[in-house]
């Protein structure tokens, strides 16, 4: 696989009613000025993948304009499995190899796992992190080669829109993760998220097993 043929497809179309409607993207990263989402996008093109704004991003028309939009596709559902698709298509009208399908409120997603996700030999038709005891899929990031278009659609246009059940469908290919790896997937989708990850540490506060519990319940 060749880096510069593939994307990082960065979902944005999500409602953010846990966050009281305001549009998760724009929180501010750890330590940082920037917002969570230049700074994936920052570390997207670190690991050679050329970034995309995916979804409804009306909320970011005054960020990061040289970034290309790419819609939902017109599917019959909503959420990641209608971004994957459409995702996957424009993919297939670039000429693209793969994409790396990330969500954009991930505060701690870098460089070394996206490159972690994307670079993986013999170019599996899907690539997702897995913690071997949870035996859940991780669904951001994951890897999805073009030639998952067909099973993606016919999968998504007969009923399966959740990503978990697709993972599985295609077949996916587990990148077997530690929790404490896990932990770095977390996302933040309610004000109690980023409070927990931001306040002040204090002596024997240990968030880390919290954090690797949670990171996979949610989808987007």
């Amino acid at each position: 696989m060749t880096p510069a043929r593939t994307a990082l497809a960065i979902l944005v179309g999500g409602k953010s009613r846990r966050m009281g409607g305001h549009p998760k993207g724009l929180l501010a990263a750890p330590g940082s000025s920037e917002t969570l989402l230049e700074r994936l996008v920052r570390e997207g093109r670190r690991a050679e993948l050329t970034p995309w704004l995916v979804g409804r991003a009306d909320a970011y028309a005054e960020q990061l304009p040289g970034v290309p939009r790419v819609p939902d596709a017109a599917a019959p559902c909503g959420g990641p499995c209608a971004g994957l698709l459409g995702a996957l298509q424009r993919a297939a009208d670039d000429g693209l190899e793969a994409i790396v399908l990330a969500a954009c409120d991930m505060p701690y997603m870098d460089a070394t796992w996206l490159r972690r996700v994307a670079w993986v030999a013999g170019n599996p038709v899907a690539v997702a992190p897995r913690e071997p005891a949870a035996r859940r899929w991780q669904p951001f990031p994951s890897r999805w080669s073009v030639g998952a278009l067909p099973t993606v659609r016919r999968a998504v246009f007969e009923g399966l829109h959740d990503m978990q059940r697709l993972l599985d469908a295609v077949g996916a290919t587990a990148l077997e993760v530690s929790p404490e790896e896990l932990a770095r997937l977390r996302d933040w989708d309610e004000p109690a998220d980023v409070e927990r990850d931001t306040r002040p540490s204090t002596p024997g506060d240990d968030r880390s097993a919290d954090r690797a519990e949670t990171a996979i319940e949610t989808e987007t």
